[in-house]
């Protein structure tokens, strides 16, 4: 017996669906014409499934870079679902990459390639568009979380890296897609650093644009909502957001332009 239940990580999203088959879970998009099993690890896709749209367009005859792919690789299955030429995804965790590997033999994605990377440091090639959902979440004491959540002391660590680096890694005119909360001063300055815009700039980036916006509805018990006292230290001009009663935060994709 199949069950299928929506799948609403993030306030806005829709069209998704975890369906369970004989104990095997499946993502399923597209009602249900694109579908791939949900890995060991039981890690289901939040964050970068806001992706979708945003790749719709910009993929075709591409090479894409998916930088920290995640166990499941949504961002790659994105990219090649909208024609990609090429497709590169590398995670610096094993069992993440085994596991796209398997989806990769298993599905016949001739396109796509897997492999292990530290960031960048076993990239050799250069891409059109490279794509990346890093940890963001500004914790003071990072040694006590989770690597998955951690982005460092103000949210800004593993941004700064790739924004650095990937200047060298894209092509004239190529692309980098990133998601960040709005609290970590993306375009307008929540705190007393410059804004994100100011720094990608600063590298000789050309263009910077925050194209897609989503709420992200907080529950008291979430690590986001946990450290909502040390994050307003961090950035005291932080705008407040409310839906209904509950507190929310914005979530953002940003494409920054060489």
């Amino acid at each position: 017996m199949v069950t299928v239940v929506d799948y609403k990580p993030l306030d806005n999203i829709s069209g998704f669906q975890i369906l369970t088959d004989n104990n095997q879970k499946f993502l399923a998009w597209d009602n249900q014409q694109s579908k791939f099993p949900i890995g060991p690890q039981g890690f289901i896709p939040k964050s970068g499934i806001c992706f979708y749209d945003v790749l719709r367009s910009v993929c075709a005859h591409k090479k894409v870079l998916d930088l920290g792919c995640g166990e499941l690789g949504i961002i790659s299955l994105f990219a090649l679902q909208n024609k990609a030429d090429k497709v590169t995804a590398i995670d610096i965790d094993s069992r993440c990459v085994n596991w796209l590997s398997h989806i990769q033999k298993e599905y016949r994605l001739h396109n796509l390639e897997v492999f292990i990377s530290d960031m960048f440091q076993n990239v050799n090639d250069k891409y059109d568009i490279i794509v990346s959902n890093p940890p963001i979440m500004p914790m003071e004491n990072i040694d006590t979380q989770t690597v998955h959540d951690a982005g460092g002391k103000d949210g800004r660590l593993y941004l700064y890296k790739i924004i650095k680096e990937a200047y060298s890694y894209l092509n004239e005119k190529g692309s980098l897609y990133l998601s960040a909360f709005s609290f970590l001063g993306t375009d307008v300055q929540t705190g007393k650093q410059e804004t994100i815009k100011e720094y990608a700039q600063s590298l000789g980036y050309r263009h910077f644009n925050v194209i897609k916006k989503v709420l992200k509805t907080l529950s008291p018990s979430s690590v986001t909502y946990q450290q909502l006292p040390y994050i307003k230290k961090i950035y005291p001009y932080m705008k407040d957001i409310k839906c209904g009663e509950k507190t929310a935060v914005e979530f953002q994709i940003l494409q920054i332009q060489k």
